[in-house]
């Protein structure tokens, strides 16, 4: 059962693809992560970059978020998401994509979007964070105070130009980077 935790949405069970292309976070991992977002999710410009079932996405929808971004490529776990985001009933604040991450980011610049959270829980084999941080950074994408999360098995890895804190739930580590402050 996977479930919204906390917020306007508390309790609202969400579909579960049946792909094994895709593993929800849990939902210790989703609360962990959102009760230290507390002051900076209110009214922010949110993006689930492999967002699977939307969980996590919704999750920020549900606590305050403004705007909800949510990118899936694969077009069975697309169509979950999808019924997802039309049992909350928030279309307005939520904007689907079904594409590679590259063609979303690149959709997203040229629409001068500018993200103040972003979730990153690639499929493991990716080993793309570096990239992704570094096209957010240099195309102005991420407001001064922006924060990207990391979801992943192995311990992440520090990158030029942000600063960064891990934690660890079981096997996961949740990596929280920031952009230095120049």
């Amino acid at each position: 059962m996977l479930r919204i935790i906390g917020g306007k949405y508390r309790r609202r069970q969400l579909k579960i693809p049946s792909s094994t292309t895709t593993r929800p976070t849990m939902d210790k991992i989703r609360e962990a992560v959102f009760s230290s977002l507390n002051f900076d999710i209110a009214n922010s410009v949110f993006l689930d970059l492999f967002a699977g079932s939307g969980a996590v996405g919704l999750e920020a929808l549900s606590r305050g978020s403004s705007k909800v971004y949510m990118n899936e490529l694969d077009r069975n776990v697309y169509k979950i998401l999808l019924d997802n985001v039309r049992a909350i009933d928030e279309e307005k604040k939520v904007i689907l994509s079904k594409m590679d991450y590259v063609q979303c980011l690149n959709s997203m610049k040229n629409n001068g979007v500018m993200l103040d959270i972003v979730y990153l829980d690639p499929p493991y084999r990716m080993k793309i964070t570096k990239d992704i941080l570094h096209y957010l950074h240099e195309n102005n994408m991420l407001n001064p105070s922006a924060l990207v999360i990391l979801e992943a098995l192995e311990v992440p890895e520090e990158i030029e130009g942000f600063e960064l804190k891990t934690y660890k739930y079981g096997s996961k580590y949740i990596g929280k980077y920031r952009l230095i402050k120049e």
